[in-house]
């Protein structure tokens, strides 16, 4: 039980620490669309996304799934600013194009899973039983994301009703906020 705990609380850390903002990022940029009665719509896409970085990371520490980790951790800001451009799409709530999106949303979690496999690798060190620690730390992943995806909530909240922004000025502040930090983050983090 223990080891469970421990990873659990290195994959909530990992999720939330502001040192790896681009995690953070990016699921507010799947957030910063929906208001609070959108609920059921954001736990899909956070499912989605869920399910493939559980999938990348379980195929990455097991050794199935490399890819270098220069060009892992350019990608992922680069989903940022495919999530903020998604955003901006019309027809967003047609049926078709939400289950387009959270495809595409899964696919990221894909890029993202590789992306937290080296740490991931690091701590379990030479562990045989890879399903404990899998399992815990994407609970704590999970558990961390619905606490960004509340907090996202909320801020969306309080600009809308409490400082009366119209949804569509904060939507399209916030991921003007978010695009310069991704594209500050792609710079950075430039492979080539």
């Amino acid at each position: 039980m223990d080891s469970f705990l421990f990873y659990l609380k290195e994959g909530f850390l990992h999720i939330t620490d502001l040192n790896g903002v681009d995690h953070i990022l990016f699921i507010a940029s799947v957030c910063l669309s929906f208001q609070i009665n959108d609920f059921r719509k954001i736990i899909y896409a956070v499912t989605f996304f869920t399910a493939g970085h559980s999938v990348s990371l379980a195929l990455s520490v097991s050794n199935q799934l490399l890819l270098p980790s220069n060009v892992i951790e350019w990608l992922i800001p680069i989903t940022i600013l495919i999530s903020v451009g998604m955003n901006f799409k019309k027809g967003s709530q047609n049926k078709n194009v939400f289950l387009r999106k959270n495809m595409l949303i899964g696919l990221f979690g894909i890029i993202h899973g590789m992306g937290f496999s080296n740490y991931l690798k690091n701590m379990m060190g030479t562990e045989e039983n890879i399903l404990l620690p899998l399992l815990a730390f994407n609970t704590g992943l999970e558990i961390g994301q619905l606490m960004i995806v509340a907090f996202i909530l909320l801020l969306n909240f309080t600009a809308n009703r409490v400082l009366k922004i119209s949804q569509p000025t904060w939507i399209h502040f916030g991921n003007g906020f978010i695009f310069g930090l991704a594209t500050l983050l792609c710079t950075e983090r430039w492979p080539f």
